[in-house]
């Protein structure tokens, strides 16, 4: 069915917080499809979102990738962690490798909103699990190639649909000794070459076409994804990751209740 501009800007929203909050941004979008009747949302429209993502992430950190290329080196805490490129790079390859191998297969399973809500919950209590027994004294300045092995290998997991891979990246670098605020901006920053490979591989099967309701989707994707990447970095220096576990639980008995009653 085609989009109205009011679904396309709910769902460019929804992209653009779930996508670097942990808690699942395919999984979002299968819920609240569910919950808007929509059905066949078509792939030029996902490429859109996604790269409203892409440009928000690269724009919020293009200083910060000036200085991990060594084009800039005003920001102290790269200059002390020089192979932090290659430890990017490492973090990324497990998924790619694994997505190539699988990712068809992983695309194919369509879930109901029941399980797709009890796999984001699933990939919350992993995270509160590793943020409560994590030990952290750790900066981006110590990041080691464990650690980006580490992280990485958790990546491969949210290729599961429903599980965040910010949640399971945030939830490795906290197994690695990372802090809150360290774990989520190396989060963010492999998420880069994983968003941009993940709207490749969604543009190989885009039929051309780039009408008012991308645009509106891109658009506001864009923008909450800029925002949430701003004020979750903001706010994870104060709080912990225990409210996405209490928000999924919430999530999945909201859901559960709407199905099955």
């Amino acid at each position: 069915m085609e989009l109205t501009i009011l679904q396309s800007i709910i769902l460019g929203v929804v992209q653009g917080v779930t996508e670097f909050l942990p808690i699942s941004s395919s999984g979002h979008l299968v819920i609240v499809q569910y919950f808007l009747g929509i059905d066949g949302v078509g792939v030029d429209f996902f490429v859109a979102v996604h790269v409203g993502s892409l440009f928000a992430v690269v724009l919020y950190f293009w200083r910060d990738w000036l200085n991990i290329f060594h084009i800039k080196s005003d920001m102290n805490v790269y200059q002390k962690n020089p192979k932090l490129l290659l430890y990017i790079i490492l973090a990324t390859i497990p998924a790619v490798a694994v997505g190539l191998l699988f990712g068809d297969r992983a695309e194919g399973i369509i879930l109901t909103p029941f399980i797709t809500a009890l796999l984001i919950t699933v990939g919350s209590l992993i995270l509160f699990l590793a943020d409560k027994f994590s030990q952290s004294n750790k900066t981006i300045k110590d990041i080691n190639i464990k650690n980006s092995a580490v992280i990485g290998l958790a990546q491969t997991v949210a290729l599961v649909p429903g599980v965040s891979r910010s949640g399971m990246t945030i939830s490795g670098g906290r197994i690695c000794g990372l802090s809150r605020e360290d774990a989520a901006r190396f989060s963010f920053l492999i998420s880069t070459p994983i968003i941009a490979g993940a709207g490749i591989m969604l543009f190989l099967h885009w039929s051309g076409d780039f009408n008012i309701i991308m645009f509106c989707g891109l658009v506001t994707s864009f923008v909450a994804s800029f925002a949430t990447i701003h004020y979750f970095l903001a706010l994870i220096k104060r709080i912990s990751y225990d409210v996405f576990l209490y928000y999924s639980l919430g999530l999945l008995l909201f859901v559960g209740l709407f199905v099955y009653l």
